[in-house]
């Protein structure tokens, strides 16, 4: 298993230190957003070659990958101009993921509320039309720079769903375009009962277009879903890792919802599934 972490879990420091970090927990791999993981780093709109080579360097160095590069933006901002905003930002991050040492850049699906949080509209075709559209145009920069986008769908966005992330694949029709594959965030109570069942459909559907998986797990809580450190709920982690292992091998495992002292448990249930994936 390729197992990381996004980096601001980590904690914050500096590229060398935070690689440091992931060293010493035996960590292969990070999702970075630099400007919430290292002090001091420019946001996007500010990044030079020389600061993303360095950064590169400074985990490469340490056999550390890069394996995402994180540029969440709202690709569905309601207000016109800071939709081009964002769409500015994210083509930046492109433009430079190759100098970062990474060839995935990650974002969510968004919300018609700027902040992200839940819009009953997120569910209409509407904004559906609005991602396809701003999705396109990404994709043409993607392919321009040799990059990856990797989307990472949720509940409560734009794409909620395995048979709505589907369906925005095969109108994007773009090889440029891929899937952060975290269950958790899409999966409903109902379909918690018959886990392997639910993998295989959402495999199915996306699972050609995984380039990595988000780790963390869930409880049931009068009926809703909650989000929890893995290895604290009841995610099928081993039919899960199988069937994700059997379609793609070495896909990196990335985990969320583990800063501070939920990290190093996450770690060692994690690893108890080594071979799976």
């Amino acid at each position: 298993m390729i197992l990381g972490i996004r980096a601001h879990d980590l904690g914050t420091g500096s590229a060398a230190e935070l690689a440091d970090l992931a060293v010493q927990r035996r960590l292969q791999a990070v999702q970075l957003a630099p400007a919430k993981a290292i002090p001091g780093a420019p946001p996007v709109g500010g990044w030079n070659p020389d600061f993303a080579w360095q950064t590169a360097q400074a985990f490469s160095q340490r056999g550390v990958q890069i394996a995402v590069l994180g540029c969440y933006i709202n690709p569905v901002h309601p207000d016109p101009v800071l939709l081009r905003a964002e769409i500015k930002r994210f083509k930046e991050a492109l433009r430079y993921a190759r100098d970062f040492g990474a060839s995935v850049v990650g974002t969510e699906t968004g919300s018609l509320n700027a902040d992200c949080s839940p819009h009953p509209g997120n569910r209409s075709e509407a904004t559906f039309v609005t991602l396809l559209a701003t999705l396109q145009e990404l994709a043409e920069e993607a392919e321009k720079w040799g990059v990856m986008i990797a989307l990472e769908a949720a509940a409560e966005h734009v794409v909620y769903d395995v048979d709505r992330l589907h369906r925005l694949l095969v109108a994007l029709d773009s090889n440029h375009v891929q899937v952060i594959f975290d269950p958790v965030n899409i999966i409903l109570p109902a379909e918690c009962q018959n886990q392997p069942a639910y993998f295989e459909r959402a495999l199915a559907l996306i699972g050609e277009k995984i380039v990595a998986l988000h780790a963390k797990d869930f409880v049931l809580r009068d009926g809703l879903l909650v989000r929890v450190p893995p290895g604290q709920g009841l995610l099928d982690y081993a039919a899960l890792l199988q069937q994700v292992g059997k379609l793609k091998p070495g896909v990196p495992v990335l985990m969320e919802e583990t800063a501070g002292d939920a990290r190093d448990p996450a770690l060692a249930y994690l690893r108890g599934f080594d071979s799976l994936c």
